[in-house]
């Protein structure tokens, strides 16, 4: 996928970042903070998803386990004392990578699926996941789950540092996404392609479906013959042509 970070696309961005930085500064209720911290996590969550499930056309039903574990992580390891509130913020990016060295053999398994197969195999990996997380009590505090101790912060600005760290989070796993280059606008019907077959290659470009030049443009720069049979990844989630 060809694209370009635009300057209409980084005013738009910063604006936006501006805005939320100024939300607790002009004086926000915690209770509006709160529900942003949950807003952004999800966000971000979304986000690192469409890299897998949106740019790379991968069905992926079990991208939350990893994400799971992160937090269950974070729970077990400051259950009983945050060390003065600061140091669980700095554990995070350890904790990041650690469960992304673990989903490398797990990737390197569900990468050589396709399609169905692959959203089976993510599927697999969250129930898998969700079912160690209810029966290692002792670890996970089962159904009720665990918890961080709180931290000593103040009670005004007690939801601060949790909002500007996810500020920052959606911040780093947006700045990779780039833009269509603006001499290659993407016009409405675009879409992601994939192969109805595990024996072809997924297409990773976006592909203008109701425009056929397009189509046999890109096509033969993917290696696929232009008369292939592709279908749109949302079809292929739905289990239809």
């Amino acid at each position: 996928m060809t694209g370009a970070i635009t300057r209409v696309g980084l005013l738009r961005a910063g604006l936006f970042f501006l805005l939320l930085i100024a939300i607790p500064l002009f004086g926000a209720p915690g209770w509006i903070l709160n529900t942003l911290i949950f807003t952004i996590m999800y966000a971000a969550l979304a986000s690192s998803w469409n890299l897998v499930g949106g740019y790379a056309g991968y069905p992926s039903l079990g991208h939350v386990a990893f994400f799971g574990i992160g937090a269950y992580s974070i729970g077990i390891l400051f259950s009983d004392d945050v060390f003065g509130g600061f140091v669980p913020f700095l554990v995070l990016p350890l904790i990041g990578l650690a469960v992304g060295l673990l989903s490398l053999p797990i990737g390197w398994v569900s990468m050589r699926t396709r399609a169905d197969v692959f959203a089976i195999v993510t599927i697999t990996l969250l129930f898998i996941t969700q079912t160690l997380a209810f029966n290692l009590k002792s670890l996970t505090g089962g159904a009720q789950g665990t918890s961080v101790a709180p931290a000593p912060f103040g009670v005004d600005h007690y939801d601060w540092p949790f909002y500007f760290v996810m500020v920052i989070l959606l911040a780093g796993l947006t700045a990779p996404v780039t833009e269509p280059r603006p001499d290659e606008p993407l016009p409405p019907g675009t879409t992601l392609l994939a192969a109805p077959t595990p024996e072809l290659p997924l297409v990773t470009e976006p592909v203008p479906l109701l425009r056929l030049g397009s189509r046999l443009e890109v096509l033969p720069r993917l290696g696929i013959a232009p008369e292939t049979e592709l279908r749109p990844v949302a079809a292929l989630l739905a289990g239809s042509g």
